[in-house]
């Protein structure tokens, strides 16, 4: 189908002197046709934007790198170097900002291939960025079964109330929406075999597999300059290695807004996909604040049924921040920076008796307070506890049970006549 000339109003809010408001990601509505009549339909393009002084356009050159950089740069549209080639192309997202309200006008051609193939066997580079800003080409909302995707990262929309990024979440497919012209990023996980494709029509593609989740924690942090996310997901199957399926690696926002993340690997994660665990579990967090004053993190949980403790601890010197199961919202002042100090604690609960599990080991470790006791079917010959500096802190020789001395995370090696054991206990 044919389809000629049409007019697509667009309707941006200036940004009126606010640090948070007034920044937007955008691609181009009109066909370039960079055969026939390019130039023409580029000064068109650049008539409708009408960019100002005081306005802004820019576009991502992912490929970019220097003796000081190799994660890419923003190409501003008023000071384009010579060696970045075009700046307007069908593909590309921008990244657009003005001093005041503006109503743009584009008229041409609408664009309405059957399919765009925006990555193709990019190649990865372990010290660079590889994030990719696109935009949804057609003029109707696209959803999760119009995206074909391989080993290539879930899109991270600008939230443009925060200006910080959030990326879909595949497990909810309701919103896994991207409305008409408008620009995201998504990052390049592995070399060549990588493919993104947005289609017209949608497809039952199987980018999303059957794993099963089991759980997952939502963590937020808001103050009077904006707000951020991220999410913790366990799924059967899941490791701490990269989730191309699921997970989203944190992209800094542009704003004032606080941001948070979860640390996983010494990686920084929006959403993260990780195993079950069977006793407790630690989740890292890192916080980047851009304006003093107080913050609320908040947590939400799926399921909290067999969950004994859900604590906020400050990793320095494991003190005790907050218990998510008292209350829901920590609140703190902060200057600015950035803040990697703080550790969620999850624990389960105990669900089997001491005669349970007497029935399936030699060895039982029952851990009262500060104290652990052991019962063994062959003798003790000596406890230790350790910390995670690997210094032992307290022994305990031809006896069954050890004090635990400080608040903190230990292991507990147990060294009987016939094996040596080791178990984790938590003192908080």
């Amino acid at each position: 189908m044919e389809i000629d000339e049409f007019e697509i109003k667009v309707r941006l809010e200036g940004r009126g002197g606010e640090d948070n408001l007034g920044w937007y990601l955008l691609g181009m509505p009109v066909n370039i046709d960079t055969e026939n009549n390019p130039e023409q339909t580029i000064n068109n393009l650049e008539d409708s934007l009408g960019i100002g002084g005081n306005d802004d356009l820019y576009y991502w050159q992912a490929e970019y790198s220097d003796d000081n950089n190799n994660e890419g740069r923003w190409v501003n549209y008023k000071s384009i170097p010579p060696e970045t080639g075009d700046f307007f192309t069908n593909e590309r997202g921008y990244l657009i900002s003005y001093e005041n309200d503006k109503t743009i006008n584009f008229s041409g051609q609408i664009k309405n291939e059957d399919s765009y193939n925006l990555l193709d066997n990019i190649t990865f580079e372990s010290n660079a960025s590889n994030w990719y800003l696109f935009h949804n080409p057609y003029p109707f909302t696209i959803s999760y079964s119009n995206i074909d995707k391989t080993k290539v990262s879930n899109p991270n929309l600008l939230d443009y109330n925060s200006l910080n990024y959030t990326p879909l979440n595949p497990w909810d497919v309701n919103t896994y929406k991207i409305p008409p012209y408008t620009g995201f990023f998504v990052q390049v996980n592995v070399s060549g075999d990588n493919e993104l494709v947005i289609t017209k029509e949608e497809n039952n593609n199987s980018a999303k597999s059957n794993d099963v989740l089991i759980n997952y924690f939502n963590m937020d942090i808001s103050s009077s300059s904006g707000y951020d996310k991220t999410k913790v997901v366990i799924i059967e199957g899941g490791s701490d290695e990269y989730n191309y399926v699921y997970d989203n690696r944190k992209l800094n926002g542009l704003g004032m807004s606080p941001e948070i993340s979860s640390l996983i690997n010494n990686e920084s994660y929006a959403i993260k996909t990780i195993a079950d665990f069977e006793d407790s579990l630690w989740i890292d967090l890192n916080v980047v604040i851009k304006q003093p004053g107080i913050n609320d993190i908040g947590l939400e949980i799926m399921d909290t049924a067999n969950l004994e403790e859900i604590l906020l601890i400050d990793k320095t010197d494991y003190s005790l921040l907050f218990d998510f199961l008292q209350d829901s919202i920590y609140s703190q002042s902060y200057s600015v920076g950035e803040y990697d100090n703080l550790r969620l604690l999850i624990k389960k609960r105990k669900t089997n008796t001491l005669n349970d599990i007497a029935n399936n080991s030699d060895i039982i470790i029952v851990q009262e307070g500060n104290r652990a006791v052991v019962t063994s079917s062959n003798k003790i010959n000596s406890l230790e506890l350790i910390n995670m500096k690997g210094q032992i802190i307290n022994m305990n020789k031809n006896k069954n049970s050890i004090i635990i001395p400080e608040k903190g995370v230990f292991i507990l090696k147990v060294i009987t006549s016939e094996k040596e054991y080791n178990k984790k206990l938590i003192n908080l």
